[in-house]
């Protein structure tokens, strides 16, 4: 699979600290990942997931996300679409130190149908 660095977009979440699970600190984190060039896609409780270009993400981290190829539909789902995933979580940037505890790449997920009746 071949990605241009500037459009193609890694999906990321991150895991908020306890004392940022709240409305205002969930703002705060989605403010200062703006800064570092993430467009939050959606928040939660706990989380905010963003995604970023991969050149975006080469600066921030320091490393590549691995590239994931499609998946055709299997006996039991609907194949699994091109996306990314990482050995290791991502290291926190400093401008996120003590409001995000972990950073992971969302890997693509399964499109799952009914099993098979056999």
């Amino acid at each position: 699979m071949k990605n241009d660095p500037e459009s193609t977009e890694v999906p990321i979440s991150l895991l908020l600290t306890s004392r940022f699970r709240t409305k205002d600190g969930i703002a705060r984190v989605e403010q200062i990942a703006s800064q570092l060039g993430m467009k939050v896609a959606s928040t939660g409780n706990v989380s905010v997931c963003c995604q970023l270009s991969l050149s975006t993400f080469q600066k921030l981290f320091g490393m590549k996300p691995i590239e994931i190829p499609s998946n055709p539909p299997g006996c039991g789902d609907f194949g699994t679409p091109t996306g990314f995933c990482m050995a290791c979580d991502l290291p926190v940037p400093t401008a996120l130190d003590g409001l995000v505890e972990l950073i992971s790449v969302e890997p693509p997920s399964t499109r799952m149908t009914d099993p098979p009746v056999v």
